[in-house]
């Protein structure tokens, strides 16, 4: 694969991006969960890559409720559409949301990520494929 960093546009809002290749991203916390993100952005990441990966998440950031907020509606998109996830933090995600405002959705998403890494072991890269390309013409 041929990596490359710099910038994606995502509904005309640029993004960085540490790398991207062959159906994977690996973004930076802070740039996916502290700018303003809308949930279509998340999903239109899910429509053009099949791996995300995540790194520098610094447990204390994410009790701030906005970014928590945005932290959850991304693991949600990603699992909605099947996103292989990766994540590199600082200290344990499921001991760090204290608050009581997003505790439910916090735990939904714990145990979301508990079964995204349950199901990357059990299942190998699946590249994604343009709409246009029929799947089982090719696994034939």
């Amino acid at each position: 694969p041929i990596w490359s960093s710099g910038a994606i546009s995502i509904n005309n809002r640029p993004l960085s991006v540490i790398k991207v290749a062959d159906g994977v991203i690996w973004l930076d916390y802070m740039e996916i969960c502290n700018n303003p993100r809308a949930t279509c952005d998340y999903i239109e990441l899910s429509k053009i890559f099949s791996a995300v990966i995540i790194s520098n998440i610094n447990t204390r950031n994410v009790s701030d409720e906005s970014l928590a907020r945005r932290f959850l509606n991304f693991v949600d998109e990603l699992y909605d559409h099947r996103i292989k996830l990766v994540i590199s933090a600082l200290g344990c995600l499921v001991q760090v949301y204290q608050s009581e405002k997003l505790r439910f959705q916090f735990a939904r998403t714990v145990s979301r990520l508990y079964e995204m890494q349950s199901l990357m072991v059990r299942q190998g890269h699946i590249p994604k494929l343009p709409e246009n390309i029929n799947r089982t013409s090719i696994q034939q």
